[in-house]
């Protein structure tokens, strides 16, 4: 699946159909738009063969169509399966000791379980600091200037949303109840928050260049 930026807002589905389809026969060709039906900037395409997106990436990457020139990059698929992880909280330290004893490498849907004492919040929160402080654990957080007025939450979600999985994302209001026209995304992981920003780093949104 490729995230394609910087089309012109005037368009088509069906012209960016056409264009990409040279590559290979594609799957999915998907451009976002407004309420008033107007593209946003950026599209989605998928191709049947991994061998002609990248054959579409390689030929069309950095080309002028329609007087934008395209950019082009991978987009991460979104995840619905759980992480691979939980967290169960008991009464007591002992008890947590005794499931720990008595559950460990039990199979579960053809999973060994593998369980550890997990770090209090104060623990964790302080650890955290720490290690940020030494610049060994990239951030989370993304502050997005320069957005429209009329974006959405919703909007937001959807277009980050593509590159991680997020845990917030706050979009700040007047006391009128329109938003100040900036944003807080944090996404799960560093990777992933720095997945976005290099992906969407140019990317314009209701004719506004989305500032990261």
């Amino acid at each position: 699946r490729l995230f394609v930026r910087n089309l012109a807002f005037e368009t088509t589905e069906e012209e960016l159909e056409k264009y990409f389809s040279a590559c290979g026969r594609l799957v999915e060709c998907h451009i976002p738009v407004d309420d008033q039906k107007r593209n946003k900037g950026y599209a989605f395409i998928s191709f049947e063969s991994a061998v002609d997106a990248m054959e579409a990436t390689n030929q069309l990457d950095k080309v002028d169509f329609q007087g934008r020139l395209l950019h082009i990059l991978q987009a991460p698929e979104s995840r619905s399966l759980s992480m691979g992880y939980g967290f169960v909280e008991l009464a007591s330290h002992e008890l947590a000791k005794k499931a720990i004893k008595m559950l460990q490498g039990k199979l579960i849907d053809g999973h060994s379980l593998q369980l550890a004492i997990s770090s209090s919040p104060d623990q964790k929160s302080s650890r955290s600091k720490a290690t940020t402080a030494t610049g060994k654990k990239p951030p989370t957080k993304i502050m997005v200037k320069n957005v429209p007025f009329q974006a959405t939450r919703t909007e937001l979600l959807k277009l980050f949303g593509t590159f991680g999985q997020l845990k917030k994302v706050r979009l700040p209001k007047k006391f009128d109840g329109s938003h100040r026209g900036f944003a807080f995304i944090e996404f799960l992981t560093g990777k992933e928050a720095l997945t976005a920003m290099n992906a969407l780093s140019r990317t314009h949104l209701y004719g506004r260049h989305l500032v990261l």
